[in-house]
């Protein structure tokens, strides 16, 4: 209402500059009611002299006396910068999918430094965690050397001589003689082939005798 006190001609002489800087009607309206900083103008009562007022009024959204960005144009860059980001995001996330497609390892470390940067607590879980698989890791290996060992161990007895076997076993369990007559167990070289056929005729006849005495017994 205050506006219409003035024509068209003189608003448009007043407002030139405003105009001529991409301001819009909304624009000046705006700017009328409110300040920069979005607070409104309180009117008490109608201006005498409304120039001055609509002067007074848009002062503030001047630089140097040359009418500043107005509202909409605001509204706009900001928008552009928005919408700049979001792509600079989306570029940012792509670049990451694919650099995790390519070395999934060199993604993941990547990711461990930044949030090892960024927070105290979890670089201090981190270095827990690495400590606790180098123990694991350990406790592994040290498994499997006394699994090692003791497969060795039994390939070794497993593939032990037949007549080595033979002769401890005589040695640790000696069969006792039937009679007076048992032959004797051949005192030949141990590395000779006739001295082992010689013991297992022997060791033949020991048992042969145990059996046939332990028949008559019955």
């Amino acid at each position: 209402m205050i506006l219409r006190r003035l024509s068209a001609r003189h608003l448009r002489s007043i407002l030139r500059p405003f105009f001529a800087a991409g301001w819009t009607a909304d624009d000046v309206l705006h700017g009328l009611d409110h300040r920069p900083d979005g607070s409104a103008w309180t009117l008490t009562s109608d201006p005498s002299y409304v120039p001055g007022w609509i002067r007074y009024r848009l002062a503030p959204w001047t630089s140097a006396g040359l009418p500043a960005r107005s509202p909409s144009q605001a509204r706009a860059e900001r928008r552009a910068a928005a919408a700049a980001a979001a792509l600079q995001a989306r570029q940012r996330r792509a670049a990451a999918m694919s650099t995790r497609a390519a070395d999934p390892a060199a993604a993941a470390a990547a990711a461990r430094a930044q949030l090892a940067a960024s927070s105290p607590s979890a670089l201090a879980a981190m270095q827990l965690r690495q400590a606790r698989k180098a123990r694991q890791v350990r406790r592994t290996a040290a498994a499997a050397a006394t699994t090692q060992q003791r497969e060795h161990g039994l390939l070794t007895s497993a593939t032990e001589p037949e007549e080595v076997f033979q002769r401890e076993v005589l040695d640790r369990h000696a069969l006792p003689h039937t009679s007076e007559t048992s032959p004797r167990e051949p005192c030949l070289p141990l590395d000779d082939p006739a001295a082992v056929a010689a013991q297992r005729a022997w060791l033949v006849q020991m048992t042969a005798g145990r059996r046939k005495d332990g028949g008559g017994n019955r």
